[in-house]
Parts: C-alpha cells; sequence; structure tokens
C-alpha cells in the first residue's frame, strides 16, 4: 500500500470545511496559538480537492490548527516568535521561521469528510453532546442517512446516536435554560417538575448544573421516607444494624457510598439551634429537597448566613465529608475541619 501524499502547505492556500464546533473557547484557542508559536504544527492535517471547482484546497481534520496558523501568519507572526496576548508570553530563543501546515491529501467525498471529520472529534472532551447532535442532524439531512448507518460508520451503537440526536432537537425546541449533557439532560427529565424548578433555581443562582448523579438522587425516595419506620436511637442502642439501612438504600438504587453516607448524616445527632428568620426557613425549605434534616441541621446551627449558595456550599462539603469518614471521625471534628 503506498503512502498518501505529504507536503509542507502555506496556511493561506486552504480553506477549513464547515465547522463542527457550536461554540468558541478563546482560552483554548490561544493556548494552541502559542503552541504553534513555539513549535510549528506537530500533527498532519488532511486535505481534499474542493468540490467547489477553482477554489483552495479544503481541510476537513485539522480545521482549528489551521485557523491558528492563519492568524499567526495575518499578525506577522512565524515559529520562533514571543505571542503576546495571554497572561504569559511564550518565548523561544531560535530564529523566527514561516510557520507551514504538515498535510497529507487524501481525496474524499463529502459523505466521508463529514464522517471522518466527526469520527475524528466526537470522543474528545471539549466537544459538547449538543455539537454531536447537531452534526448526526446536519448528516442526516446532507446525505440522507439515518442515525442507525451514522452510528454504524463511527463503531457506534445506534441507541448512542438516537439519543445524541433527540438530545440536539429537545434543547432546540425549548427556550428555558437546560443541561449542557445528554446524561445530565435525560435525570433531569426525569425529575417531578417542582425539583425541576428547583434544578433551574440553583443554575441560575450559581451557573452550575446539578452533574446527572445529584440529579438522579434527587429522583430517588428520600432517606427520611424510607428510613421512617426507624429511628437513630435504635441504632445506637444495637436494636438494629447500619448495614441493614445502608441495604434498604441499596434496593432503593442508592450507590454504596451515596447509601454509607446518607445513613451517617441520619444518625447525627440533631442539632436545632435558636429559631431561625424567616429567610434562613425559607433557603431551610428549598435545601431539603437534596439533603437530609441532620445534616442541614448540623449547617444551620453552625453557621448563621441566609445566603444560599453558602449554605448550599457548606452542606455539600459536609455530606462529602462524611462520605469520606463514613462513621471513622465524629461529627465535631468533621465539622472543625470543615469550617477552619
Amino acid at each position: 500500500m503506498s503512502a498518501l501524499p505529504f507536503e509542507w502547505v502555506d496556511p493561506d492556500s486552504l480553506v477549513p470545511m464547515i465547522n463542527m464546533r457550536l461554540n468558541k473557547d478563546d482560552e483554548a484557542d490561544y493556548e494552541l496559538k502559542a503552541d504553534i508559536a513555539l513549535r510549528g504544527i506537530q500533527q498532519n492535517m488532511k486535505i481534499r480537492t474542493n468540490p467547489k471547482e477553482g477554489e483552495l484546497d479544503q481541510v476537513y481534520i485539522g480545521r482549528r490548527r489551521l485557523h491558528a496558523a492563519q492568524t499567526l501568519k495575518a499578525e506577522g507572526i512565524g515559529k520562533g516568535s514571543i505571542l503576546t496576548g495571554g497572561e504569559d508570553e511564550v518565548i523561544v530563543s531560535w530564529v523566527e521561521a514561516p510557520i507551514l501546515c504538515p498535510t497529507i491529501r487524501e481525496e474524499v467525498d463529502d459523505q466521508e469528510a463529514y464522517l471522518v471529520t466527526m469520527s475524528e472529534n466526537v470522543n474528545r472532551k471539549d466537544v459538547s453532546d449538543m455539537e454531536v447532535g447537531n452534526w448526526i442532524n446536519l448528516m442526516i439531512m446532507k446525505f440522507n442517512l439515518s442515525a442507525t448507518d451514522i452510528a454504524r460508520s463511527l463503531g457506534k451503537s445506534r441507541s448512542w446516536a438516537s439519543r445524541k440526536l433527540d438530545f440536539y432537537k429537545t434543547i432546540q425546541d425549548t427556550k428555558a435554560p437546560m443541561p449542557e449533557s445528554e446524561r445530565q439532560f435525560r435525570a433531569y427529565s426525569k425529575l417531578p417538575k417542582t425539583v425541576q424548578d428547583l434544578v433551574q433555581e440553583e443554575h441560575e443562582n450559581t451557573g452550575i448544573w446539578p452533574s446527572a448523579r445529584d440529579m438522579e438522587v434527587h429522583g430517588l425516595p428520600s432517606v427520611n421516607e424510607l428510613l421512617s419506620q426507624y429511628t437513630p436511637e435504635q441504632v445506637r442502642s444495637g436494636e438494629i444494624d447500619k448495614e441493614f439501612l445502608t441495604h434498604i438504600l441499596l434496593e432503593n438504587k442508592y450507590k454504596f457510598n451515596e447509601a454509607k453516607a446518607h445513613i451517617e448524616a441520619w444518625l447525627l445527632p440533631r442539632k436545632t439551634g435558636p429559631k431561625m428568620p424567616g429567610l434562613q426557613k425559607n433557603v431551610y425549605t428549598v435545601l431539603g429537597v437534596y439533603y437530609t434534616p441532620n445534616v442541614l441541621d448540623s449547617v444551620f446551627a453552625h453557621h448563621d448566613s441566609e445566603n444560599q449558595e453558602t449554605l448550599t456550599r457548606y452542606a455539600r462539603r459536609l455530606t462529602g465529608a462524611l462520605m469520606d469518614a463514613v462513621g471513622e471521625e465524629k461529627v465535631e471534628k468533621i465539622w472543625m475541619r470543615i469550617l477552619s
């Protein structure tokens, strides 16, 4: 099998194929420019003859590298320059040289070029489920393919492609802000409307969506509900043991470490402090959807803030500490560590 033609090419003699990305990451683009200014382009780009007659050759793998190289050239920056514009300058000691693109020419049709581009990008962490769904939708419309055809070409399951496509279409039709990943969205969709509203409120306040697992937990029966017929005193007296209670949570789809942590929180001595002001009561009610009363009582007894974000942070940290400790540390020691 003969090797594909390799050539160093001036970046201005190339044009990119359609961009798969929906969002621009300025920080990542600057880092790529800095790296290219320091070392040049290290990874081969794939090009083909442009389907439009008379147009420049088209890059279908390496669009961001091409854009970075063209930008550097337009700014008069070559390999070995000092690149400014970020927090740090990239300084190198050798003589400046022109930036060229290492290319491999592989003539493929539009459908194959789109599939290769998607295959190259689909498993990257910085490519969102929304972008994958958009690309699948684009290929279905452009090439009259099915989601199954695309999945098979990528070595993925039919359900994988269908989920990404459904996620993209649903988000397109929804005006309210929605979780950014397909798994988060599935977990969010299964929540009761009242809990969805609370998740939306938390996102508005913090700009962050809960993880898919956190949202799945919101949809589970509450720990207090599952353990309502038992009391912490029964555990302390030896009438029932923690393993039995943990098993109850495991049967209701709690994960093992989560179940252990929730049991420890449920066993905390109730520390209801002085009467809470009205605003604190409201925050307590909201957080009650996510945390056990024992955890919240400890948080509110040790902290007099009325800020929901602050109190949420401490509730998370206490739950995390309990999960790490799983009964090996006393509550007061945990709190000393958290509040210090």
